[in-house]
């Protein structure tokens, strides 16, 4: 069908878009460059840590947001009644290995169907 060609070519042009550092670029999933991102604090420190080093190196692909509001909110896992919560205070939510995945190749983010999304 048409439709699924015109999405496939519009998923490329996003991957070529990140691929260039375009960060106006967004996906179909919503989600534009640099994400904001918010840690929960279920993450544990050194997990934390490391995160916060990976992101210092790339701030065009990501940084850090004060509050949850507006930002992707970074879970270690994904527990259905904290999602449910979360879902319905309309918080977006992505798992800590997307977001590591993502910071070592940002072209994953044409690859993304919808939030919340614990990994690819």
């Amino acid at each position: 069908s048409t439709s699924a060609s015109l999405a496939m070519k519009r998923s490329a042009s996003d991957a070529q878009l990140v691929a260039h550092g375009e960060t106006k670029s967004s996906t179909s999933s919503g989600i534009r460059l640099p994400l904001l991102l918010h840690l929960s604090p279920r993450i544990p420190a050194d997990q934390q840590a490391e995160l916060r080093v990976l992101v210092s190196s790339k701030p065009q692909y990501a940084c850090f947001a004060e509050s949850e509001e507006k930002a992707l909110l970074v879970l270690p896992d994904f527990q259905q009644e904290e999602l449910a919560a979360l879902e319905k205070r309309k918080r977006r939510v992505v798992g800590l290995p997307f977001v590591l995945r993502f910071l070592q190749d940002p072209g994953l983010l044409s690859k993304v169907p919808a939030l919340p999304l614990y990994d690819l």
